[in-house]
């Protein structure tokens, strides 16, 4: 592949502005056989992209954890059951402390602050870039390797905005390359079972579905600006900013306190409903909202970061839904339903808060009874309880129809295994998308809270401009990194 520059990137950025992208062939992928070992590169070893270093380089989990970041050094792992033939060939974190347990777990491959030079230098020797870095950074990386014709693994919730979303998918699918958001409960069996339960009728029509969090456990909301500390030796605090706006560094925003805020997360549901709302998600195939009203605490919600406790109803058109329709709410920041029938609220109540806090939950509400999904698809539950007794006893539960992943709770595996052609992501782009913008519809309803937004769901559109400005950033991306 022909070298990249970033001058070039920034006049084929330029044509997104037109009604068809045509990508130059170098940026396509090539038809023919998969090479037979995946080059990957990782942006963000220092962060949740150490998960992806764990996975793809063969290390355990304890072995990696931050305990042992000390005493790491220049250990040799074993490859994990079941990892495909993979190499790490590049790493690039904006700060090198924070990535140094994958620095020391693997000295000999090359490190970069900035993923422009890396793929300057280096674009001929990759094939696959894992993406984990916070949220408004998704979009200018993604699009860059999407163009150099590398295939994407994005952490959620695969953009900050509703356009870039859009963005991302429709450079992917121009390009052709493989794709997932990293989102472990879409590899797992819990949303296959959940559609299976649901088209055995073994609660009826839904009726209404309850996500809950106790997030944000990150500052976010009654925030001001804060003031400019000492940026450390280690950060490029420039290329952490990337895109968004000139911000003083904090130490109270930079590694981790960051989703929060609305130059660069989503919020508690941007954050986490990636993962709570996911089964319901892929096991109806959940359309966008036509709907939705949030009621947020308004007096915590400024400029700067978003609301500090919210609930958002949606309401969304599925047959799966008694009369068609389906009800959702999501809750965070304490919040949790008063009551639901045949549920023991005390079993969803979190134990490590020194307040009330529910847990991250799913539960949908259907005619004859309800489901519980846990976080990543875990601890699936029927109630009222004796129900689930008597489906087990009886050997009433209905056959296994839909394929599983052969990597579940594993995006990492599948991912690469895709690449190498042997299997499909469980959460494409061409998905994904759809689930962070409903995500971030639920974000954007929170500043207008009260008030019921119609949205056109083939349009894309509120009908109005005021609220339609907030399905595109508000801040002009720095052109430097876009245009």
């Amino acid at each position: 592949m022909k070298n990249f520059s970033r001058r070039n990137f920034c006049k084929t950025l330029t044509t997104l502005s037109s009604s068809m992208l045509i990508l130059p062939s170098w940026a396509k992928s090539t038809k023919g056989k998969p090479s037979e070992r995946l080059r990957i590169a990782i942006i963000g070893p220092g962060g949740r992209g150490e998960v992806a270093v764990e996975t793809f380089g063969g290390v355990g989990l304890a072995q990696f954890s931050k305990a042992n970041r000390k005493v790491l050094g220049n250990a040799i792992f074993k490859p994990l059951p079941n990892c495909p033939p993979c190499e790490l060939v590049a790493f690039c974190d904006v700060d090198w402390d924070f990535a140094s347990a994958s620095f020391r777990a693997f000295p000999k491959i090359p490190k970069y602050k900035d993923y422009r030079k890396m793929f300057d230098e280096m674009s001929d020797k990759i094939d696959a870039v894992v993406v984990a870095v916070p949220d408004h950074m998704h979009y200018p990386i993604t699009a860059r390797a999407i163009l150099e014709g590398k295939h994407v693994f994005c952490e959620k919730p695969l953009s900050r905005t509703f356009w870039e979303a859009d963005e991302m998918t429709r450079l992917a699918q121009k390009a052709g390359v493989i794709t997932q958001m990293g989102n472990q409960g879409a590899t797992s069996d819990s949303w296959r079972r959940l559609r299976e339960w649901l088209d055995a009728n073994i609660i009826g029509k839904i009726t209404q579905v309850h996500c809950m969090t106790p997030c944000p456990i990150w500052p976010q909301g009654n925030l001001a600006i804060p003031d400019a500390s000492k940026i450390p030796s280690s950060l490029d605090y420039k290329l952490w900013l990337g895109v968004a706006p000139d911000m003083p560094y904090s130490p109270n925003v930079v590694p981790f306190n960051w989703r929060g805020l609305r130059n660069y997360g989503t919020g508690a549901i941007g954050d986490m409903g990636c993962h709570i709302i996911e089964p319901i998600f892929n096991a109806i195939d959940l359309p966008l909202p036509r709907k939705l009203k949030a009621t947020c605490d308004k007096t915590s919600l400024n400029d700067y970061t978003w609301a500090s406790s919210n609930q958002i109803d949606f309401e969304f058109e599925t047959p799966y839904a008694r009369d068609g329709i389906m009800k959702m709410r999501w809750y965070d920041g304490g919040r949790m339903p008063d009551s639901i029938k045949d549920v023991d609220m005390e079993t969803l109540i979190a134990r490590n808060f020194a307040d009330r806090r529910p847990r991250n939950i799913l539960l949908i509400e259907g005619e004859t009874g309800a489901v519980q999904v846990g976080l990543y698809g875990s601890a699936m539950k029927i109630f009222p309880r004796q129900k689930m007794i008597e489906l087990k006893k009886a050997k009433a539960f209905p056959p296994q129809k839909i394929e599983r992943s052969a990597f579940p709770s594993n995006p990492h595996f599948e991912f690469a295994w895709a690449c190498l052609g042997k299997c499909k992501t469980s959460s494409p782009f061409t998905s994904a998308s759809r689930l962070a913008q409903i995500c971030q519809l639920g974000s954007l309803s929170t500043l207008f809270s009260g008030e019921e937004l119609h949205f056109d769901t083939k349009r894309k559109s509120f009908g109005s401009v005021e609220i339609d400005k907030h399905l595109h950033s508000l801040y002009e991306y720095r052109k430097e990194f876009i245009l």
